[in-house]
Formats: C-alpha cells, structure tokens, sequence
C-alpha cells in the first residue's frame, strides 16, 4: 500500500462515519439524496480497498482501538442481510444488528480520532 498509515487511518475513519450515519445511508442507498453509495460498496471499500484486516495486523494502534476495530469487523460480519451478492437496501437500513453496527461504528470513529498511536510510521 503506497499511502502512509495516518492517511489509511484517516481513509478507514471516513468509510466508518459513512457505516455509523443513517441519514446519509438513506439518501444515499435509496436515491434520494445527491450521494450515491451502497451498502457493497462500503463493504468493499473497507475489507477490499482499505484491507482493514491487514491494517489491524500491520499498523501500531491502542489496545482499545485495535479492538474496536476488530469488534466492528465481527459485527458486520454478522450482519445476515449484509450478505454477499444479496444485499437489500431496504432491509439493511430496517436490520437491528445494522443498528448495532451503525451505533458501534459511531463510538469507533471517535474512538480512532482521539487516542492517537504513533501511527505516522
């Protein structure tokens, strides 16, 4: 990965605000808002472009972050209606185990913003 683990921090962090915000995944996932987005993309911008999994392994983080993170992969991992090749928008938005993530992920993102780690390296 040709970018610094700051900027993949930050990337990760912007992905997580988008799973933590309802509003902009109605507009968004839906069509009625000028973003357009879905619920694939997010999963594949998170696990496929940003490698989440390899940025837990590779960059130095806190314990709690470094956690947070792998809890957040755990529970989307167990999102049934996140499942691949089948995602229903509709049916994502009104999945309360997607509340849970959404919610989770919102505690994340500042989570991730606050306790830094010497994550520049």
């Amino acid at each position: 990965m040709s970018m610094t683990n700051e900027k993949w921090l930050e990337a990760i962090r912007g992905v997580i605000a988008k799973i933590a915000d309802k509003e902009f995944q109605e507009r968004a996932w839906t069509g009625k808002g000028p973003e357009v987005s879905s619920p694939d993309e997010m999963y594949c911008q998170l696990f496929d472009d940003l490698m989440i999994e390899a940025f837990v392994e590779q960059v130095e983080l806190t314990p709690a972050q470094r956690q947070g993170i792998e809890t957040l992969i755990e529970k989307m991992e167990t999102v049934p209606a996140a499942a691949p090749d089948s995602i229903d928008e509709e049916l994502l938005l009104a999945d309360p185990k997607w509340h849970e993530v959404r919610e989770y992920a919102k505690e994340l993102y500042k989570l991730l913003g606050s306790e830094r780690s010497d994550s520049s390296q």
